[in-house]
């Protein structure tokens, strides 16, 4: 069974609250952004999930300049640019010098939620 962007987000939700960067005007104002959901942690550090249509079937995350733990499920990728990093909410994530990473389960997502906490 494969983890995807449905499966993540309620947990980042759960850990995180809301999202931070949904759609500020026009017919889909108040809704969820269609490329990324943007998130800030409690200290102010963001993380976003990619939800491309082509990545729905799994989770995909950007997150602040760091070194990424050694996560069981978690690997990293390859950075992807993406023109919804450049909104302010989310500006920490919007260079290459950013982690864009893959989470294969549920328990690796928790595990590193509490760690970027």
């Amino acid at each position: 069974m494969s983890f995807a962007t449905t499966d993540a987000l309620p947990i980042l939700k759960r850990f995180l609250g809301e999202s931070v960067n949904k759609v500020e005007r026009g017919t889909r104002k108040g809704l969820e952004n269609k490329k990324v959901n943007g998130f800030h942690t409690r200290s102010g550090r963001a993380l976003a999930l990619d939800v491309y249509p082509g990545n729905l079937g799994r989770v995909r995350l950007w997150l602040e300049p760091a070194s990424i733990p050694d996560i069981s499920g978690i690997r990293p990728l390859r950075y992807k640019t993406c023109d919804d990093l450049k909104r302010q909410k989310l500006k920490n994530l919007r260079d290459n010098k950013s982690n864009y990473i893959e989470v294969e389960n549920e328990e690796a997502l928790e595990q590193l939620l509490k760690w970027y906490a």
